[in-house]
């Protein structure tokens, strides 16, 4: 009886960003396409400058620059999730923590880093109750000491 390996089978996938794709987690900018990643962090891909071959051609060996990390845009940012709390990163932006995180009794936790996230708009402020008793201040008692100024 003989025996034969299999086949292997050979699976290849670029993990670059398609050139031209504007999708809610990648834009084009001047510099080069800013992609978010699951993580909620941004890298910039920068044109590598590597000929494009002609149909049929083979391409010549090309050594794109690495993605550099870079603070996303706006655009980019989502909003934070039902289970996550909103927290200050301290330059102005905002990343969101998990809400219910637990660490065994005795045990010490290291929470992961905020991810970004989109900041919520500020508070509106509250309006006073509709049947509160409106007293102009001329009509206010003064207080223990003071006078009312002079008419």
């Amino acid at each position: 009886m003989k025996r034969s390996l299999a086949m292997p089978f050979v699976v290849t996938a670029s993990l670059a960003p398609a050139a031209f794709a504007q999708t809610p987690d990648r834009i084009q900018t001047p510099k080069g396409e800013i992609v978010r990643g699951p993580n909620g962090y941004c890298q910039l891909y920068e044109p590598d400058g590597c000929p494009r071959p002609k149909d049929g051609e083979v391409p010549p060996p090309c050594n794109p620059p690495p993605p550099q990390h870079v603070v996303c845009p706006d655009e980019l940012l989502v909003e934070a999730g039902p289970n996550e709390v909103v927290v200050p990163m301290g330059d102005g932006r905002c990343g969101a923590m998990p809400k219910n995180m637990s660490c065994p009794p005795g045990a010490t936790c290291n929470p992961p880093p905020p991810r970004p996230v989109r900041c919520p708009a500020p508070a509106e402020p509250k309006a006073p109750p509709s049947d509160a008793a409106q007293v102009p201040p001329s009509a206010a008692p003064a207080s223990a000491g003071f006078a009312p100024p002079p008419p």
